[in-house]
């Protein structure tokens, strides 16, 4: 028996799939999978292998399960001496839909990206429009940048029914950064209705919720410090705190007047009866 069906045959007696085209079991949730972090421990053991069918190889719960798979394969054939790597993709045979398109996923990463920098030049657009109900508006989107912003995974592919979109949130971010940006996004709304609520041509933006996963990217250096998280701050040494450079001295309003958090309020209540 070669390597590669030695490994397939590994994979099919930890997924519980006898035949090839056995039905696969104990299949995790798309909460458990988008609730996992890695740094608590491995995602599944040995005994119950679970692969997430619809999430990228990449992904923390695949990077984690590939880890359980190579070390439970190792232990039962140590004559084999096959690179991790080599493991992981042919146990990936017993499961196609881990086998991900490197033209799909280019796809899939040029659509985050365009979603982001449209949801960039809208809280600019609508930054301008309503500087007056916040004055700092402008400037706070200007200073984070097209990095600051978050960007979101949709939980399946265009032509499929409705898509919701799940944001990685900036753990750096301080929570008032945040509500800032999701006010200029409940301003937006109210902007793409007239008078009489009727909607202005155009698509509506996506629907974003948010979830537990993180961005793992750098945060945007040189920020006013109340643009960062607290936790995060105390969180780093204090090579990564001069690295990152907050800067202790400019400090941005981040307040939002109590008359247009009511404002926002009544623009859900209206859209919602409308």
């Amino acid at each position: 028996m070669t390597p590669q069906a030695t490994i397939r045959e590994h994979a099919a007696k930890l997924l519980g799939r006898p035949k090839h085209d056995s039905p696969f079991i104990n299949v995790p949730t798309k909460e458990e999978v988008l609730s996992y972090q890695k740094d608590r421990g491995s995602c599944c053991t040995a005994d119950a292998l679970r692969l997430d069918f619809t999430g990228a190889t990449s992904s923390d719960w695949n990077t984690s399960a590939a880890h359980v798979f190579t070390e439970s394969f190792r232990k039962a054939h140590p004559q084999c001496k096959s690179a991790q790597e080599q493991i992981a993709c042919a146990a990936a045979g017993h499961a196609p839909q881990l086998t991900i398109d490197p033209i799909l996923e280019k796809r899939r990463s040029h659509r985050r990206k365009e979603r982001r920098a449209q949801l960039y030049i809208r809280r600019l657009h609508t930054a301008q429009l309503y500087c007056g109900q916040i004055p700092d508006a402008l400037r706070i989107v200007e200073e984070l940048g097209l990095a600051g912003i978050s960007s979101d995974e949709s939980d399946h592919e265009p032509g499929h029914g409705q898509a919701a979109y799940n944001i990685i949130r900036k753990g750096w971010r301080s929570a008032e950064v945040t509500r800032i940006l999701r006010t200029l996004d409940s301003l937006h709304l109210r902007a793409r209705y007239r008078e009489h609520w009727d909607a202005t041509p155009g698509s509506w933006p996506h629907l974003r919720s948010m979830s537990l996963k993180s961005s793992s990217r750098a945060a945007v250096k040189g920020l006013p410090r109340n643009f960062y998280s607290e936790s995060f701050l105390l969180s780093l040494s204090p090579e990564a705190l001069c690295e990152i450079g907050p800067d202790e001295e400019d400090m941005v309003s981040l307040d939002i007047p109590e008359g247009t958090i009511a404002w926002v309020f009544c623009t859900y209540l209206l859209i919602l009866h409308s």
